[in-house]
């Protein structure tokens, strides 16, 4: 069955089409996800497999789009980075394309959702247990459109305007930091003394929450 959507707009936002969600969370787009446990711990070795969760929306296998996506390096440079990393979902892991910073690469997806939900798994591994560390990688998403190229049967995947995905995997071995979405680049959400929601604050005082954090903060325009 392939991933398909009712209607397909020329000017789309990723959500219309899937959400991806950490630990129960909702990762948004260009938020970073901490993941600083290392799954497992062997012959002195630590291995970390978090799983995303992605939840696709208004399936419709007689419209089918594909969700296509990549994991690339991005801090440090793939020279300095330690460890073996892999992209990974939960039905298998893939390679990178001929561009030596991208880490794997899933060009289309036609996939039987069934009862378990799809997810990216990128595996971290073989990173020594006394070794401090912080890398940072990059996860892109979006939704294609079929298409048939030539004579032949050749088919490429276009991608649909508007509904593009980035996040950031920080893999650390510092346990001071804050496993889940870093609140630093959560969305802002304010809201008023009395705590009455605002979509768009005016000047003034608001109380403001960034993921777990909340603060109070003037907004001057």
């Amino acid at each position: 069955m392939a991933l398909g959507l009712a209607t397909l707009t020329a000017n789309a936002d990723y959500s219309e089409y899937f959400t991806v969600s950490y630990e129960g969370k909702e990762v948004k787009n260009g938020e970073t996800v901490v993941v600083n446990q290392p799954t497992r711990e062997e012959n002195g070795m630590n291995a970390y497999y978090p799983h995303f969760d992605v939840t696709f929306a208004n399936l419709d296998p007689d419209e089918p789009v594909w969700v296509g996506g990549s994991m690339w390096y991005d801090t440090p440079s793939k020279d300095e980075c330690i460890g073996a990393v892999s992209l990974c979902s939960s039905a298998n892991c893939y390679p990178g394309s001929a561009d030596p910073s991208n880490i794997g690469t899933l060009d289309a997806l036609d996939i039987l959702l069934g009862d378990d939900p799809f997810n990216w798994q990128p595996h971290l591994e073989n990173i020594p247990a006394d070794t401090k560390f912080t890398q940072t990688y990059r996860l892109t998403m979006c939704m294609k459109e079929e298409e048939i190229i030539n004579t032949a049967g050749d088919v490429v995947y276009n991608p649909i305007e508007g509904s593009d995905f980035t996040m950031y995997i920080k893999f650390t071995s510092e346990t001071n930091a804050i496993e889940g979405i870093e609140a630093e680049n959560a969305e802002a959400e304010y809201f008023t003394l009395q705590g009455v929601r605002v979509a768009e604050p005016e000047n003034g005082l608001y109380i403001v929450k960034r993921g777990e954090k909340v603060t109070k903060e003037i907004v001057r325009k």
